[in-house]
């Protein structure tokens, strides 16, 4: 048995990205995602979700299929979220980079690196 994996992205300043895997056949599932902020840094987290599209602050069009993913292979997917490092502090209050040799990342560029190293480890199918 498979699961369908997706970006989705949801309402925010700036909007919010995450990865939905979809465990349930009602179309609920797995959010992984980082939160926080730029300021205070971020933190990973693995909670349990609906379906994106019935979220009031879903953004139609955004649910995207990244592959799919085998349920014996659940937790290697888990332990490659765990093991991608979420964004630190990267602002200072005056809003001034704290490094300004490097680009500000946010929950979007998370999901960037996790997508590359499930689909590098083989974790992620077509």
């Amino acid at each position: 048995m498979s699961y369908n994996v997706y970006t989705a992205e949801y309402l925010g300043s700036p909007n919010h990205v995450g990865i939905f895997v979809e465990t349930e056949s009602n179309g609920n599932g797995l959010n992984f995602h980082v939160t926080g902020s730029i300021l205070a840094g971020m933190i990973y987290e693995c909670k349990a979700a609906k379906r994106p599209d019935d979220s009031a602050t879903f953004v139609p069009g955004t649910k995207i299929r990244i592959g799919s993913l085998e349920k014996s292979k659940l937790s290697d997917f888990e332990s490659v979220c765990r093991s991608v490092p979420a964004p630190g502090a990267q602002v200072r209050l005056n809003g001034m980079p704290k490094d300004p040799s490097k680009p500000i990342r946010r929950c979007g560029d998370w999901v960037g690196d996790v997508k590359e190293k499930i689909i590098a480890d083989g974790i992620l199918g077509s």
